[in-house]
């Protein structure tokens, strides 16, 4: 075994161990990712060991991940004016959003989180926290966003909270308005999985799929333009999806192009070699929105 599959085995032994911790009956709706689950664990009882940035160990770190894997998938989409950002935890992904927008709404249903934030980047004037019901967008107006993102964390996400999110999407995304996010696709595999939580689900939902959060977003009368399926770690199935979506509508006999990515870990491979490499100045990104 690698020294990245360890160490990725041990970050999410601590996570494994948050699990067992829940009563008995809290174990087995644990499995379905609720709410009530998600609050539980991200507000209660994961410690945040490295303030979240230990889920980036396999790239190197949270910077090495963002330029390798990340932005490369989203630079096509920005700047944008206004950016939500849905589940931020610790701010992993925030500390480089901010840079390339002038407003950046960041929501999520733990307090903790938000106070996590609100701490970190109280030197940015620009920056919005909202605590919500973990599914709803109601504090935000209609018509407002340019870009709505998350990354990381509505994997963990059942259909009903992705459904609900996509609703109010449709109505906080100004028309033409853009949105990115990285749900679960273990779904796809539901009926080749035990009763009991395996390692390499990574606690990701296994209810939803690819297939289900393209049907939400053209029942809402936006458009998927491109899912991309990713191997997410030591995973050998296709258990993750990067969602890009419109506020536009679009037939819903127009699928979304799907690009499977049995490569993906190369990504982080990758990404770990340059991080560890003397600096050689990357230039910052271009086109970045001053606040």
């Amino acid at each position: 075994m690698s020294v990245a599959n360890r160490r990725a085995r041990l970050q999410h032994l601590g996570f494994l161990i948050a699990v067992i911790a829940m009563p008995v009956t809290r174990r087995v709706q644990s499995l379905m990712a609720s709410v009530i689950d998600n609050y539980d664990m991200w507000n209660d009882r994961y410690k945040w060991p490295q303030q979240g940035d230990e889920w980036s160990e396999p790239w190197g770190g949270p910077d090495p991940q963002w330029r390798h894997t990340v932005l490369p998938r989203i630079s096509a989409l920005l700047p944008a004016a206004t950016i939500l950002e849905i589940a931020p935890g610790h701010g992993r992904w925030t500390q480089f959003l901010h840079a390339y927008c002038r407003q950046l709404i960041v929501v999520d249903v733990s307090p903790t989180c938000i106070d996590v934030c609100r701490r970190r980047f109280s030197h940015l004037k620009h920056l919005e926290y909202i605590t919500n019901d973990g599914k709803s967008l109601d504090a935000i107006e209609d018509t407002t966003i340019d870009f709505l993102f998350s990354f990381d964390s509505l994997v963990h996400a059942d259909p009903d909270v992705i459904n609900s999110y996509l609703s109010a999407s449709a109505r906080k995304l100004k028309p033409g308005g853009f949105g990115f996010i990285h749900h679960s696709n273990l779904g796809h595999y539901r009926h080749t999985l035990p009763n009991s939580l395996e390692f390499d689900e990574h606690w990701r939902s296994r209810n939803m799929t690819s297939d289900i959060f393209s049907m939400f977003c053209h029942s809402f009368g936006m458009c998927c333009l491109q899912q991309e399926l990713v191997n997410w770690l030591s995973t050998g199935r296709l258990l993750d999806c990067f969602s890009t979506f419109a506020n536009t509508p679009c037939s819903a006999s127009e699928p979304a192009s799907t690009i499977k990515n049995w490569d993906f870990m190369r990504e982080a491979v990758n990404a770990k070699l340059d991080a560890i490499r003397p600096d050689e100045g990357h230039a910052a990104s271009p086109g970045i929105c001053s606040p």
